[in-house]
């Protein structure tokens, strides 16, 4: 079960507690990012959340499962030196690095971050790398849905945060975590929001989105 899908998961109290009552039912992860302090785990947690700079964990970093960054075909500066700092980082911490190929919701983005927009493609409402073969990474790296075929092709998620590579995804936001604090370039969150006119997240409910369910 990934916790924080529409909402990022900030360790606070309140949040701890739920997802404790969550974790008696299923296998459970907190999806985070390098702007919350570390408390609970297994966690992943994105570390170059604004794609220009690398954003070093702070807290508990030994709760944390899988760095996820988010990485871009033929980055700019400002994102190049963010990325290289991230594997630098996972490298000397010994924590396992998820690799996320980040999708562009307009041009004008997609030109402020990459040097080469043409190794994007527009489909399904998002600039969305060709191939992975444009991207530098580490061999070690595991790749987050790397044939395009959703969750049940890849499952690396269950895998580095419960060790089974075999159980079904989930989601589920906390009411406890509330609508997410923070305003991440190209966020797919309050992009959904947006989309489906929606004032708040389902909040407390599991579910299985698109992706989680196979479909591309």
């Amino acid at each position: 079960m990934r916790v924080g899908v529409l909402n990022n998961f900030n360790h606070t109290d309140a949040e701890i507690e739920q997802v404790k009552k969550l974790s008696a039912k299923w296998n459970v992860f907190v999806n985070s990012n390098a702007k919350t302090s570390i408390r609970y785990g297994p966690c992943i947690v994105t570390v170059n959340p604004d794609l220009d700079k690398f954003i070093e964990p702070t807290g508990d970093i030994s709760k944390i499962a899988a760095a996820r960054i988010k990485v871009i075909a033929d980055p700019c500066d400002g994102p190049s030196v963010a990325m290289e700092q991230a594997y630098v980082w996972c490298q000397a911490h010994d924590i396992p690095v998820l690799l996320t190929a980040m999708r562009f919701p307009s041009g004008e983005m997609l030109g402020k971050f990459t040097k080469n927009p043409n190794l994007y493609e527009w489909k399904n409402s998002y600039y969305r790398i060709r191939g992975w073969r444009s991207i530098k990474a580490p061999l070690s790296a595991y790749y987050c849905d790397k044939d395009h075929l959703g969750c049940p092709s890849c499952k690396n998620c269950a895998l580095l945060a419960c060790g089974d590579s075999t159980l079904e995804i989930y989601g589920i936001n906390l009411s406890s975590s509330g609508l997410c604090p923070y305003n991440c370039p190209g966020c797919f969150a309050r992009k959904c929001l947006q989309m489906t006119k929606l004032k708040l997240p389902l909040f407390d409910k599991p579910f299985r989105n698109k992706k989680q369910r196979g479909l591309k």
